[in-house]
């Protein structure tokens, strides 16, 4: 009877005076074995294989089509060699699972996805499903950063130009992954839940950081007045990261001065003459006056 353990080459068996070699392992020995003993061995063979990573010539090739161990194969696999790579996939292809959404879709949490949508059958990657999944196994990746711009177009790119163009599938997906936006076509980008969604997502993500504005934020979101106002509630010095239309924007100017007085320096230049801006931001907040320009002050006192 086996127990739940392996080592490297060797089976451990109770009933016998000698281990048996793994891959020396026959299907008469395995089959001579009770259901749960051959349920244990599995597990714990998977466990092996997940945490020691062994070739495959030493697992027996009738346990190279056992859906379990496929799965442990697809763990962390990229760390294998180009030749192994190439025969894990070919033996999920080969197999019936790589028709399987359960099996494809268990598959996606071995890595970041990008094993299952190599192997997956053509039948299922015609799924919406089969995408948004594979898009979460990435997002879920292990990653310190949030995807840039850059990253979402190259993470997007697999995609098929029928789910491309669907607003509604890229709704549900960005419910799931809202980082992809930068990379949806303009017309998708026209949506107005779209647009809702990804404002409020960067809102949420952008915050107080001047890094994730330059970094994260999508050109043609930087400008957004909805946005930008959010963000200066949080930091009125994040003024001076936004382009000269939000510093030029006497209500947009306000909110960050009444957040942060020291905003008065990050002001646009044509601000500087406009009077009633000067008369009412000094006034709601005196101490911007010490961080203003001469003729700024000169206006204020005698404009």
């Amino acid at each position: 009877m086996p127990v739940t353990r392996v080592s490297y080459y060797l089976i451990p068996m109770e009933n016998n005076d000698e281990d048996v070699p793994l891959h020396l392992l026959t299907p008469e020995i395995y089959e001579n074995w009770t259901i749960d003993e051959q349920v244990d061995f599995v597990f714990a063979l998977c466990d092996y294989i997940k945490i020691n990573m062994p070739g495959l010539e030493i697992i027996p090739d009738f346990l190279l089509t056992d859906k379990d161990i496929l799965l442990a194969l697809g763990h962390d696999i990229w760390s294998r060699s180009d030749e192994e790579i190439e025969r894990i996939k070919s033996l999920i292809k080969e197999s019936r699972y790589s028709r399987n959404w359960d099996f494809i879709e268990e598959l996606m949490t071995c890595d970041d996805g990008s094993l299952a949508l190599s192997v997956a059958d053509e039948t299922l990657r015609e799924l919406p499903e089969f995408w948004i999944a594979s898009f979460v196994a990435f997002d879920k990746s292990p990653r310190e950063y949030h995807l840039n711009p850059g990253d979402a177009e190259i993470a997007y790119s697999p995609l098929p130009e029928n789910f491309r163009n669907n607003a509604e599938f890229n709704l549900e997906l960005m419910a799931k992954v809202p980082y992809l936006y930068p990379a949806f076509s303009e017309n998708v980008k026209k949506h107005p839940k779209i647009q809702e969604v990804a404002l409020a997502n960067y809102i949420k993500v952008v915050g107080r950081s001047a890094e994730y504005y330059n970094t994260l934020l999508p050109e043609d979101m930087k400008g957004r007045s909805v946005l930008c106002e959010a963000i200066l509630k949080s930091n009125g010095l994040m003024l001076a990261e936004m382009p000269d239309a939000c510093k030029a924007n006497p209500e947009l100017a306000y909110v960050a001065i009444m957040q942060n007085p020291k905003a008065m320096e990050c002001i646009h230049d044509d601000l500087t003459y406009d009077v009633d801006f000067i008369k009412k931001t000094i006034a709601d907040c005196p101490e911007a006056l010490q961080y203003s320009i001469p003729r700024v002050k000169y206006l204020y006192e005698n404009g």
